[in-house]
């Protein structure tokens, strides 16, 4: 786990997870009952902001704890992803969280621009990971190299 790996190594959380603009915008998820990120714990079941129990039941092979909701359905619960969760979004909603994120988009997609339109690279031509790799590792030395030189010759006025 991601997460695990740069709490282990005394870094913050700033990098979003899959499901983080759904946790963070969707209003019907958000103001679910059942809203994972606002269950309170209560021994070893959970509570819903509307006051229905969440009934543990077991450990899946996952390792998540599985709980039956009062509809009769039920509920992975993996209580220290749910953790590192909330603080990725307390950290993303901090002022330094905001630029970092306004950053990575202004910096990964550029990059990303430069290489569709300026070098024509659109799809990987190879097959197989090593391969692939490969061919991304040759276009972005291209792509550094082309840095560099701009950098190095550039005439100032």
């Amino acid at each position: 786990m991601n997460y695990r790996y740069l709490k282990f190594n005394d870094m913050k959380l700033y990098q979003k997870y899959g499901m983080y603009s759904k946790d963070t915008h969707d209003k019907k998820r958000i103001n679910d009952p059942y809203f994972t990120h606002k269950l309170i714990k209560n021994g070893d079941d959970y509570v819903g902001t509307n006051g229905d129990r969440l009934k543990y039941l077991y450990k899946n092979n996952r390792g998540n704890d599985v709980y039956l909701l009062p509809s009769g359905k039920r509920k992975e619960i993996n209580e220290e992803n749910i953790g590192y969760q909330k603080e990725v979004i307390k950290n993303l909603s901090s002022p330094l969280g905001i630029e970092l994120r306004m950053q990575r988009s202004i910096q990964v997609e550029g990059a990303f621009g430069v290489l569709k339109t300026a070098f024509g690279f659109r799809r990987f031509r190879r097959r197989h990971t090593q391969n692939v790799r490969l061919e991304l590792f040759l276009v972005a030395i291209g792509y550094n190299l082309s840095k560099y030189h701009n950098k190095r010759y550039r005439i100032t006025h």
